[in-house]
């Protein structure tokens, strides 16, 4: 065995192409080895490569995460006045206010209590309570004007009959204690000084009730005022010349307006009446209502610019420019 393997080296020693073969192979190692080294330095140079790559994605990732910052950032302070606007808190309403508001609200509470409950003026329409009148076609109505007409304790008092309105007065006085009304209604012979008192109020009704000294009564209850119609003359005719408003010369004033649509309105400054008429040749026709339908004629003349009217005379009132 030692034999052969000495041999064996030395046959490796001496042979020449073996030496030849180990050149080669020294070649072939350090041709290996500098591609080795060539493959190492272009794996130091991809390292490094891929260092800077990394480095500069890095950077990039950071460029990006600090633009998002500032995206954000921006975002936040865009949407701060909206946030700020969101978030506001409304003002809030002084005391002072509060209370100023609630007074002013229990005062006019306690004005429509007192109005609704507790206010006994007597201002309002009304009708006289009388069991027989029930079936009347022709209410009377009373209509009290306010009672602090002109600061007194008083106001205007007028009688509806129909188409006849009767205009007058009332005033509430105190006397010996007693609550009194005087009245003024001379055209229907109503007038003088009563007793009254009230029962009610303004929410329930407002009943009144007016009395003298022996006992005698009327009670007034609250109404609602239904205008009485009336029918127009048929076949009515207008004179031109009568058209316009009449007032007599002797200073009565009794005035008559008559209207170009048929129309006549008569006062005497207590009294009114709402009628119908018509004129033809001298002849003149009326027509109102009180408890009744009333037909009246009469008969005109003109005589320059002086109309001649149930033997009374009236001239025309000029009407003033505008």
């Amino acid at each position: 065995m030692d034999e052969n393997n000495n041999l064996t080296l030395e046959d490796l020693v001496s042979e020449p192409d073996n030496d030849v073969s180990n050149e080669e192979e020294k070649e072939t190692l350090t041709s290996d080895e500098n591609n080795n080294d060539s493959i190492f330095e272009d794996e130091i140079q991809f390292d490094e490569q891929q260092t800077q790559e990394e480095s500069t994605d890095g950077e990039l990732i950071e460029d990006n995460e600090s633009n998002t910052e500032l995206n954000i950032f921006d975002e936040a302070h865009t949407d701060a006045p909206d946030t700020a606007k969101k978030k506001k808190k409304p003002h809030l309403i002084m005391p002072c206010v509060i209370i100023s508001l609630c007074i002013l609200i229990a005062g006019i509470a306690a004005g429509i209590s007192y109005l609704m409950f507790f206010d006994d003026s007597i201002d309002g329409t009304y009708l006289i309570e009388n069991p027989d009148a029930d079936g009347q076609e022709i209410k009377n109505y009373y209509i009290f004007g306010d009672n602090d007409n002109n600061g007194e304790n008083g106001g205007d008092l007028q009688l509806l009959v129909g188409s006849l309105k009767f205009n007058g007065s009332y005033k509430l006085i105190n006397q010996d204690g007693k609550s009194q009304i005087q009245l003024n209604l001379q055209a229907v012979n109503l007038y003088g000084t009563y007793n009254y008192k009230v029962e009610g109020n303004k929410l329930t009704g407002i009943n009144i009730e007016i009395y003298d000294d022996a006992g005698n009564s009327m009670k007034f209850i609250p109404s609602k005022y239904e205008k009485t119609e009336i029918e127009p003359i048929k076949n009515a005719k207008v004179d031109s010349k009568l058209v316009g408003t009449w007032t007599d010369k002797s200073g009565y004033g009794i005035e008559y307006t008559f209207n170009d649509d048929g129309t006549l309105l008569m006062s005497d400054g207590t009294m009114e009446i709402t009628s119908y008429y018509s004129a033809n040749k001298g002849k003149l026709n009326i027509r109102y209502q009180s408890d009744s339908v009333i037909e009246n004629e009469a008969e005109y003349s003109f005589d320059s610019d002086t109309l001649t009217l149930n033997q009374m005379e009236f001239q025309k009132v000029v009407e003033e420019s505008q």
